[in-house]
């Protein structure tokens, strides 16, 4: 963990590059996408296929292969018929060619877009076997969360991210503005190629965490944009360009806050202002501007993470204490009691599993 007087690289606040293009598309995609088509298809057909893509099996056989987005897109089109399954063979059951235009269409109609959100959950319980999405609201935040039905379901890391940029992708498209995500959360390790996350999300991102998430700071009244039913075969036709290569154009302030918080959680506000080169005073009106301050960012950091050990690990209530940056465990204990209603070893027995 850096130390208060570290500067953060500014590359580590993944929303300093919005409005760029992205430098990559992830190669874990690509190598799924031929991989696929390659198990499906026999040789003569694959060969078709790859040049309906501007592509041919030596592009593959090289190791990483460089593609251009829209050789992506021709490659994930071409892969999705082949299978029969618009998220490409990445869940238990397919979804059938024709399904993202059904969604498009609940979607499209709901008066705001939390509400568009809420529709994509419930329309994708309707095809996930193994997942259910849950839409959990606060006061400021609506989240999405990607659970296993069961306990002992594999984890597929390229499925949730897909599902989730699919969610965030289409509400980017009915809002006909840049809606930058304000947290992206994984329940796997953090990869090797981070970076090619960053590509897809331009969004502050966790690992190792409980569930796989995604945040926006939506209000029950935000309203859609203009988008109407003519829109969707369009959208479908550039599929799944229209909705993965999707990059916000503004900055969030409080996202790079919170980015920087999840690598430093003590790291105190003046230093913080320093990394973002900004003053004290317009770090504190560009938070209150998002309708949040310092220190509910730094709260929500520690209730997750607290949360998480408490459940994921057995560290002891002393050691969660210090890593949260508390004073002593019994100021964690009032903390956590305040966010939860329970105590910290209340809901470690609550909720951690039994073997």
């Amino acid at each position: 963990m850096p130390s208060i007087n570290t500067p953060l690289n500014k590359g580590q606040c993944f929303l300093y590059k919005a409005g760029s293009q992205p430098r990559s598309i992830p190669e874990a995609l690509t190598r799924h996408l031929y991989e696929r088509l390659r198990a499906r298809c026999p040789r003569q057909e694959l060969w078709t296929r790859l040049a309906e893509c501007g592509l041919t099996v030596e592009v593959f056989k090289a190791g990483e292969a460089a593609l251009t987005y829209v050789q992506m897109a021709k490659l994930y089109q071409q892969t999705a018929l082949a299978l029969e399954d618009e998220m490409v063979g990445l869940w238990f059951r397919p979804m059938r060619i024709g399904a993202l235009r059904n969604l498009l269409r609940v979607m499209i109609e709901a008066p705001s877009l939390g509400e568009s959100l809420e529709r994509f959950a419930q329309f994708m319980n309707l095809m996930l076997d193994d997942y259910q999405l849950d839409m959990v609201e606060t006061q400021k935040m609506i989240r999405l969360e990607l659970k296993p039905r069961t306990p002992f379901c594999d984890i597929n890391p390229l499925g949730h991210v897909l599902i989730l940029k699919l969610a965030h992708g289409i509400l980017t498209w009915l809002s006909g503005d840049d809606l930058a995500a304000f947290h992206v959360g994984f329940a796997f390790v953090r990869p090797d190629k981070v970076a090619d996350l960053d590509t897809f999300f331009s969004a502050p991102l966790g690992f190792n965490e409980r569930y796989s998430t995604i945040s926006f700071r939506l209000q029950d009244g935000d309203r859609q944009g203009t988008r109407r039913f003519a829109d969707i075969t369009s959208f479908i036709e550039l599929a799944p360009e229209s909705w993965i290569k999707t990059i916000p154009v503004r900055s969030s302030v409080s996202a790079c806050v919170y980015e920087i918080l999840s690598l430093d959680i003590g790291r105190p506000f003046n230093q913080v202002s320093c990394d973002l080169n900004v003053s004290a005073r317009t770090l504190n009106r560009k938070l209150r501007a998002d309708n949040l301050s310092f220190r509910e960012i730094r709260n929500k950091l520690r209730q997750e993470r607290a949360k998480r050990d408490l459940v994921d690990s057995n560290i002891t209530l002393d050691e969660i204490a210090y890593a949260l940056g508390f004073n002593s465990t019994a100021a964690f204990h009032r903390a956590f009691r305040q966010w939860t209603g329970t105590s910290p070893g209340a809901y470690r027995t609550a909720h951690k599993p039994r073997h």
